[in-house]
């Protein structure tokens, strides 16, 4: 689903927003389908700052989970260099929101160079977000950017918490993302550990979900075996993001 050519904070919260959201993704479901892109036009970086970001994507990610909490959503944000959702992602086969049928046509000439399905255009369920005034704010906030950051979790289960880290991290990397994640031996002692994911699906899930963000980035999945993990034993790290 794209929606608009920008965006702003207040959007998300706009209740149908929410709703639509949350009936697409139940639809989705019914129809035995377990994912969700959302691609919101613009450049959050050049018009909010990181904090807005997760007030941003909070509600976003929050809407599915009330009617279809199987459905896995990825929202998306355009940044330079990297090609539309609907051209990259070979799992897509189905498009909704504001493209025009020359615009179909041009994406699937390019999946189709590439061996993926062709997109089918959907006219239905309405998309509301078309009577949401979506206009950039008139700001001067930039992003501060670093050639390489870590950042680090458990990412058992993956939930909105991990998402947006992950979002906040493909948005401030420029070149590597070291994405530290909690080595089995090290959770071993934790309250139901054996419901935990092994390390192996935990990586395998987070790295599909941040090359959807940004494939054109290197996303390194390291196993954590300390609590301080890699950030204090590489010297190539500018940055760690954390939760607050």
């Amino acid at each position: 689903v794209r929606v608009g050519a920008a965006f702003v904070d207040g959007a998300a919260r706009r209740p149908e927003l929410r709703r639509f959201l949350a009936d697409l993704a139940r639809r989705q479901a019914e129809q035995g389908r377990s994912k969700l892109y959302l691609e919101l036009g613009g450049d959050p970086r050049n018009s909010i700052s990181a904090d807005e970001l997760c007030t941003l994507l909070d509600p976003l990610y929050m809407a599915p989970f009330s009617t279809a909490p199987s459905v896995d959503l990825v929202v998306l944000f355009e940044v330079a260099g990297v090609s539309p959702a609907a051209e990259r992602l070979e799992d897509v086969t189905e498009a909704l929101g504001d493209y025009t049928s020359s615009e179909i046509a041009a994406i699937n000439a390019v999946r189709t160079s590439r061996q993926f399905t062709p997109l089918t255009l959907l006219t239905s369920p309405v998309l509301p977000a078309r009577s949401i005034p979506l206009e950039l704010p008139a700001t001067s906030c930039r992003w501060p950017l670093y050639g390489r950051l870590c950042l680090g979790g458990t990412f058992d289960h993956i939930h909105p918490g991990h998402k947006i880290l992950l979002t906040l991290g493909a948005l401030t990397a420029t070149r590597v993302v070291q994405v530290g994640i909690s080595a089995d031996a090290l959770l071993a002692k934790k309250q139901f550990a054996e419901a935990l994911q092994p390390w192996e699906e935990r990586a395998r899930i987070v790295e599909r979900f941040a090359k959807a963000l940004r494939p054109d980035l290197t996303w390194m999945m390291v196993p954590i075996t300390a609590t301080e993990g890699s950030s204090v034993t590489c010297a190539e790290l500018e940055a760690i993001i954390v939760s607050a």
